[in-house]
């Protein structure tokens, strides 16, 4: 059963199956992309960890079109446990369609279901997209690649 639908493409969970179709999304995020042997592990796991939501949303002519990946956490500072979207990714002659909004309303929907009492997202973009649909900057986001 699809978690979303709309007339132009479903919300559904990723299986192992969408690996292939994925991994270009992979390339649209910001910063530096991983080896396809690094996504390919990280994709078989995702796809079957606990407090992980990995949906993908599929178009009936074009395939998986978009992606998102999102975890449960604990948190002390957040007041309750915590949603964070870490990824949202739509191929780009597809963007400004609803792709996107519709995956962040299917994480919101998860993230209700799991009992969380706030989600957060990770933006590298999109700005105008967040703001749109009701989110606000608190916070900056810092990374590093580990040795």
């Amino acid at each position: 059963m699809p978690e979303q639908s709309t007339p132009e493409f479903e919300i559904r969970r990723a299986t192992i199956g969408d690996r292939d179709a994925v991994w270009p999304l992979v390339q649209e995020l910001p910063g530096e992309a991983p080896t396809r042997d690094e996504f390919n592990q990280s994709f078989g796991r995702l796809t079957s960890a606990l407090g992980t939501y990995l949906v993908v949303a599929e178009h009936p002519s074009e395939g998986i079109v978009g992606h998102l990946l999102a975890g449960h956490q604990r948190t002390l500072g957040a007041g309750g446990d915590l949603v964070r979207i870490e990824e949202v990714a739509v191929l780009p002659h597809l963007r400004r369609q609803g792709v996107a909004t519709a995956l962040v309303r299917a994480g919101e929907t998860w993230a209700r279901s799991t009992g969380a009492s706030r989600l957060g997202l990770v933006a590298h973009d999109g700005g105008d997209l967040y703001g749109a649909l009701g989110y606000s900057a608190d916070a900056t986001y810092f990374s590093r690649v580990l040795d």
